[in-house]
């Protein structure tokens, strides 16, 4: 798989709105996800919202984009 084999695409998430770049005007925001477009990137957690951990708690761990 090569370089990228934990890598996610931004596509989906910027086409869909999860990904979002708040506090900047939309037209800043357009233009910067815009530019994100084709890109990789890796999202590290480090805690779990969902086992209602204190934040920040825990090793952090590669997770998958949506």
């Amino acid at each position: 798989m090569g370089k990228k084999q934990y890598w996610h695409p931004h596509n989906y998430e910027i086409l869909s709105g999860q990904l979002v770049a708040p506090g900047l005007p939309d037209v800043a925001e357009i233009e910067l996800l815009n530019s994100k477009m084709n890109s990789y990137g890796k999202t590290w957690h480090t805690w779990s919202t969902d086992k209602e951990d204190e934040l920040p708690f825990g090793d952090p761990v590669l997770a998958w984009s949506f």
